[in-house]
């Protein structure tokens, strides 16, 4: 009736868009709460460490960073939710430059997704309308940019092509965070989701009883490197491509 948010987990943006407002997210994506300079200083202290600890074992650390969805969309913003001041990424990132660790900023690719956006019906997003994560075109062009950052030390990587994905409009919501709003009825959404083909190659290992992260995937290919991937919920959509570009690849919520 008002048209705003029943809930100030959310914001309700233009266009029936809704943003994650929870943990002070928001404000940290729009420059309202910048690190303080002990706090920067902190996050710097525990990746540099991370990675100096990595390199004495000949293990390479990538730090990839996944934006926000209000850094895609800005336009999508309620007004009063506009960009203020620099994130708190970018104040890392400007930190970490000169510090030997590896950042891969996914930020272009998604910006650059967003002029494919509605080729598969009007809910073909690089994120979700409705929700808080990258789709699984989106995850594919992140797949894509780390392989890049990857090559210039591995050399070139299998990398799985687009076309062997089968891309169907799914029924169900996606992503989404109208059914937490109790307005599931009037703000429907379909979702756009690539699945695997047949051809792809990774084995998925069985998990034990009581186990939660994801399982390992392998395949038999010495002559590739393998990885750790250390992730939030934006790294499920990339388990069946990363996977196939690795000869194994263990999966841990971090």
């Amino acid at each position: 009736v008002f048209g705003d948010s029943p809930t100030a987990k959310f914001a309700r943006g233009r266009g029936d868009w809704v943003f994650y407002t929870e943990h002070g997210s928001l404000d940290a994506s729009r420059g309202a709460t910048p690190f303080s300079t002990e706090r920067l200083e902190a996050w710097a202290s525990m990746i540099e460490s991370r990675r100096a600890w990595l390199a004495a074992r000949d293990i390479r650390y990538v730090f990839a960073m996944a934006p926000s969805k209000e850094l895609v969309y800005p336009e999508f913003l309620p007004e009063t939710l506009r960009s203020i001041g620099p994130t708190r990424f970018g104040q890392l990132r400007e930190r970490l430059a000169t510090s030997g660790v590896e950042i891969v900023d996914l930020l272009p690719a998604m910006l650059a997704q967003k002029s494919h956006d509605g080729e598969h019906g009007a809910d073909d997003t690089t994120y979700y309308r409705l929700g808080t994560h990258w789709t699984d075109r989106a995850a594919y062009a992140g797949y894509r940019a780390l392989l890049t950052h990857l090559e210039g030390d591995f050399g070139p990587l299998p990398c799985v092509p687009a076309e062997s994905f089968l891309v169907r409009r799914d029924e169900t919501d996606g992503d989404s965070l109208a059914p937490q709003l109790y307005l599931r009825d009037l703000l429907p959404q379909n979702a756009v989701k690539w699945e695997r083909g047949a051809e792809h190659r990774a084995h998925y290992e069985e998990l034990d009883a009581g186990e939660v992260d994801p399982p390992s995937v392998w395949f038999d290919d010495s002559k590739l490197p393998s990885a750790l991937v250390i992730h939030d919920s934006f790294g499920e959509p990339l388990r069946q491509m990363l996977s196939e570009s690795f000869a194994r690849t263990t999966w841990s919520w971090g």
